[in-house]
C-alpha cells in the first residue's frame, strides 16, 4: 500500500442523501492531508440505468452527460472540499450485471492510489448485506478501498485512534512495517487487535468421545500458544517503540467471531478508523476472507482494507 495520492470515488450522482458525501468528504481530508490529494468522481453507467434514463430522454446525448458531471461535481462543492476536485468521469460498463459495472470500475482505476466506495447501511436487515456492487468490486480489486457507510456521523470526523487487526504473525508484522512506512498516519495512535484463534475445548473433547477416543486436554496447546503470542507481541512492541509510535496491543481471548470481535473492541475503544489488509495467496488472491469483509459490513466506522498476497498458505492464521 503506497502513498495515497490519487482517489477515485465511486459517487452515485441520483443518490438524494448528502450526508454521506459531506462525511466523505472530511474523512478524505482528515486521512490524506488538505490539498495533497487529487479526488476524481465516478460514475459507472450500467445497462439498466441507461434503459431507465433513455425512457425519459429518448436519446442520452453529451449534453446529458455533461449535465449528470456538473450535478456530481456540485454535490462535493457543496462542502467546500479542500483537495484538488478533478472533472467528475462517467464511464458506461455496456454490461447487463453488477458484476460488469464492478469490473468496469476496477478497470478504470488505472493510476489511481485508493478507491472510496459506500457501503449499504449497518442498522436493521440491511446490516446483513455488504451490498453487491461493492461487494462485487472488493472481490475484484488488488488496490486499497476506503469503505464508508451511510450510518456515519456527518461532523468532522478526526481520525486519531486506528484499530489494526493482526494475528501478530512476522508476515503480517511485515505488512504492518510497509503500511506505516508508506502511509500518512503519522501521530495517530494504533490500537494492535489480536483475537486468539482457538478450539472451543468441550467441544473437541466431546467429539473425541463420540468417536471411540479419550477427552482432550487442551492446556499444554494453550499454554504454546499463550507463549507464541507473548514473543510475537515482543517483536510488534520493539517495532512500534522503534517507530515512537503511540500504541497499545490487546489480545483478546473471547470466543466471539473475529469480525464481531474487531467491531466491538473499535466500538469500546472509541477508534476512528479500522484498518484491515486482506490476506491471500496467489490460487485466491482475488477472493477476499470473510474476516475482512463481514467487519467491513458490520463496522459503524470507515474500514480501509486491501489484498496482501502470500507466496503460499501460511501456518500461522492470517485475518482476512
Amino acid at each position: 500500500m503506497k502513498n495515497i495520492k490519487k482517489i477515485r470515488w465511486a459517487l452515485d450522482p441520483f443518490s438524494s442523501e448528502s450526508a454521506p458525501i459531506e462525511h466523505s468528504v472530511r474523512l478524505l481530508e482528515q486521512l490524506f492531508g488538505a490539498g495533497g490529494i487529487e479526488v476524481t468522481p465516478t460514475y459507472i453507467l450500467g445497462s439498466d440505468l441507461t434503459q431507465w434514463i433513455s425512457y425519459f430522454n429518448p436519446q442520452i446525448t453529451p449534453d446529458t452527460i455533461g449535465q449528470v458531471k456538473e450535478a456530481m461535481t456540485q454535490k462535493i462543492a457543496a462542502f467546500q472540499p479542500t483537495f484538488k476536485l478533478s472533472t467528475p468521469e462517467i464511464i458506461d460498463s455496456k454490461g447487463f450485471s453488477t458484476r460488469s459495472d464492478a469490473q468496469t470500475l476496477v478497470d478504470a482505476m488505472g493510476s489511481h492510489d485508493l478507491l472510496l466506495i459506500h457501503t449499504r447501511a449497518t442498522k436493521g436487515i440491511s446490516a446483513l448485506f455488504l451490498g453487491s456492487f461493492a461487494e462485487s468490486v472488493l472481490n475484484r480489486l488488488n488496490k486499497p478501498i476506503l469503505f464508508t457507510s451511510p450510518e456515519m456521523s456527518v461532523h468532522s470526523p478526526q481520525v486519531e485512534k486506528i484499530c489494526y487487526p493482526t494475528s501478530l504473525s512476522l508476515e503480517s508484522l511485515e505488512v504492518f512495517k510497509k503500511f506505516v512506512d508508506e502511509t500518512h498516519f503519522a501521530g495517530k495512535q494504533f490500537l494492535i487487535y489480536s483475537k486468539v484463534l482457538h478450539p472451543a475445548s468441550s467441544l473437541l473433547s466431546e467429539t473425541s468421545t463420540l468417536l471411540g477416543g479419550a477427552p482432550i486436554d487442551l492446556e499444554p496447546f494453550l499454554k504454546e500458544n499463550n507463549e507464541k503470542i507473548e514473543m510475537e507481541k515482543k517483536k510488534w512492541t520493539e517495532f512500534l517503540e522503534s517507530k515512537g509510535i503511540h500504541f497499545s496491543i490487546h489480545i483478546d481471548q473471547g470466543t466471539q467471531d473475529v469480525a464481531e470481535g474487531i467491531v466491538d473492541f473499535s466500538k469500546s475503544q472509541s477508534c476512528d478508523l479500522i484498518v484491515m489488509p486482506s490476506f491471500a495467496t496467489k490460487m485466491d488472491t482475488l477472493l477476499v476472507g470473510s474476516h475482512a469483509k463481514n467487519t467491513i459490513r458490520m463496522s459503524p466506522i470507515p474500514v480501509i482494507s486491501w489484498h496482501h498476497e502470500v507466496k503460499e498458505t501460511p501456518t500461522t492464521t492470517l485475518y482476512s
